[in-house]
């Protein structure tokens, strides 16, 4: 029995690992920094795939910020959102009356069309929850108070209590770079799309292949 048991725990262990290494492109955008790493490896021109980097040295390829201390208590850093947002600012194209923009005589292509928000019920949620006519070069609270893209987990943390609490702590979420210092770390809309949070269903790792080649007829 003993042995059966031990059997089997080893069998777990190795499964775990082997779904652990796995990644489709979809969560190395979200979760991954092995781009960043290869930079740093060509660079030292090493042959080895054993990486020697400091944060650092990982971080100089990610623009960063620094969190509002006054908000989350200890300081640490963030991904800067507002240079990677397409077609910021927003008042680059929101120059008039959003109402005004809405008629659509032909003088102006159609945006967002395809967004779809699936964060809350539409009784409690839509865009004009975090976006504001108003001023759409930056986000709003539920007490119309201003927010920059960069700081938009002031939004979240309106809702999500628990879910902040624990990223500040650095029980939920990416650390950039490792543990050591300086410490940095992704941010709310890093991982989860602000429109569509739920991540999707996915397979196993060792089934998606199975069923890879069922379809290819293997």
């Amino acid at each position: 029995m003993k042995k059966h048991t031990l059997l089997f725990f080893c069998l777990l262990v190795l499964s775990s690992l082997v779904g652990c290494s796995s990644h489709d492109s979809s969560e190395e955008k979200h979760h991954g920094h092995e781009s960043n790493l290869m930079k740093i490896k060509r660079l030292s021109n090493s042959d080895t795939t054993q990486i020697d980097a400091s944060v650092e040295e990982i971080l100089a390829f990610i623009k960063t910020v620094e969190v509002d201390s006054i908000y989350v208590g200890k300081a640490f850093l963030i991904p800067e959102r507002e240079s990677q947002i397409t077609s910021f600012k927003c008042s680059n194209c929101h120059s008039k009356p959003l109402s005004a923009m809405q008629r659509n005589d032909g003088k102006y292509k159609k945006s967002h069309w395809n967004l779809e928000l699936k964060h809350a019920n539409a009784d409690v949620m839509n865009c004009q929850t975090c976006h504001t006519a108003n001023d759409m070069d930056h986000l709003h609270t539920l007490t119309n108070g201003t927010v920059k893209f960069n700081d938009s987990y002031k939004v979240c943390a309106q809702c999500h209590s628990s879910q902040f609490k624990d990223w500040k702590g650095g029980a939920h979420g990416k650390r950039l770079g490792g543990w050591a210092k300086p410490i940095a770390k992704q941010t709310c809309v890093g991982c989860h799309n602000p429109h569509k949070p739920a991540f999707g269903k996915r397979l196993p790792a060792v089934l998606n292949t199975k069923v890879t080649e069922q379809r290819r007829g293997k």
